[in-house]
C-alpha cells in the first residue's frame, strides 16, 4: 500500500464533522443525487457549453472508466 503525506489531523477531522461544517457524503455521491433530483437543469457553463448534472454524470463516469481502463486504479 502507498503511504500519502498528509496534514490531515484526525481531532481537526472529527471538529469539523461535529461543527457538520463537513458531512459524510462524497463529491460523486452528491453528483450522483443531484443528477437524478435535477437532471436536466444545467449543472455549469461557460462561454462555449452547458452541462446538465445527468450530462456532468455522464461525462465523469467516462472519464473514470478510462482511468480504470489505463489502468489508473487506486490502492
Amino acid at each position: 500500500m502507498a503511504k500519502i503525506l498528509t496534514l490531515h489531523s484526525p481531532a481537526e477531522a472529527r471538529r469539523h464533522y461535529n461543527a457538520k461544517t463537513w458531512q459524510s457524503e462524497t463529491m460523486y455521491g452528491l453528483l450522483v443525487r443531484h443528477a437524478a433530483e435535477r437532471g436536466n437543469r444545467f449543472a455549469c457553463r461557460d462561454a462555449g457549453i452547458r452541462l446538465t448534472w445527468l450530462q456532468m454524470l455522464i461525462w465523469v463516469d467516462a472519464v473514470a472508466s478510462a482511468l480504470h481502463q489505463a489502468a489508473a486504479k487506486s490502492g
